[in-house]
């Protein structure tokens, strides 16, 4: 079965997955975690990857980012096959990954005077830095520690290390699944606000629905390889910026929002039964 996502772009994305297959080896085999899947992103695009756990949205992920190979198919990102990690392509992980003998400001540097340190001044390299972190609204942190902020902020300057390397695409892995509903809330509004200041093409994975609407040009939905690692995409259709209190009663969200709650219901059902009959 080919699992296959078009957008409302004509032509070539500018991040595609073709025909992709991922898998692992396990005792006797290998088990395949993403089937023939496919999908582009036009540039600029923000879209999520939602569904349950286990169904590969952090692998293709990953295999976007080029921390691991696909077992067949291709993934290009403008226009150039990847092939391993690259600067093209910022990665914000589900941990901040922070080195915690490092301050704010020297964590986004040491990315930075790696990606511009021979073609930058040191100057140009500190402002590079402190624009990073302005961006984020943490230049009053610049000089504190990992071990000196909340969980939120911490995420923040993972987001900022991101982004000071001027990805082409920004690969977030559920940034914010780890924080309290208000902290999340906030960060939301920042990502939202950065995203529509940088114009970066972004592909994010998230287990949330109102994140996924939120945030998003488009939605793919990703189920087990097992019943077809596709589940459809979704264009959500709402001006930008959004109001999340606004969008609160607005019938376009709520639509948005519902077709998302049958799909990953509908899945727990299809789950269950197969659970239940092995």
């Amino acid at each position: 079965m080919s699992n296959t996502i078009g957008s409302s772009m004509t032509g070539p994305g500018f991040v595609n997955i073709d025909h992709v297959d991922i898998g692992f080896a396990v005792k006797g085999g290998r088990q395949k975690i993403v089937g023939d899947f496919s999908f582009a992103v036009a540039e600029g695009e923000v879209v999520c990857l939602i569904g349950h756990s286990g169904c590969g949205k952090t692998t293709l992920l990953n295999a976007i980012a080029g921390l691991l190979m696909p077992d067949a198919g291709a993934i290009t990102c403008a226009g150039r096959p990847v092939t391993g990690p690259g600067p093209d392509r910022g990665v914000v992980f589900q941990n901040h990954s922070l080195l915690p003998w490092m301050t704010c400001f020297d964590n986004i540097h040491l990315g930075v005077q790696h990606i511009f340190g021979k073609t930058e001044t040191r100057a140009q390299l500190t402002e590079r830095t402190h624009q990073a972190l302005a961006m984020v609204r943490l230049t009053e942190a610049a000089q504190k520690y990992p071990a000196e902020i909340s969980g939120g902020m911490k995420q923040r300057v993972g987001i900022a290390r991101a982004l000071a390397m001027e990805p082409k695409v920004l690969l977030l892995d559920e940034p914010f699944g780890a924080l309290d509903s208000l902290t999340r809330a906030h960060l939301q509004d920042e990502l939202a606000r950065i995203i529509r200041e940088t114009h970066t093409t972004t592909i994010m994975v998230t287990h949330d629905i109102d994140e996924a609407v939120l945030l998003s040009d488009r939605v793919v939905m990703m189920g087990q390889e097992s019943e077809g690692s596709l589940g459809g995409d979704l264009t959500v259709d709402l001006p930008r910026p959004r109001d999340r209190l606004v969008l609160a009663n607005d019938p376009a969200y709520l639509r948005c929002r519902s077709r998302l709650l049958e799909f990953l219901h509908r899945r727990t059902v299809s789950g269950l039964r197969l659970v239940t009959a092995r």
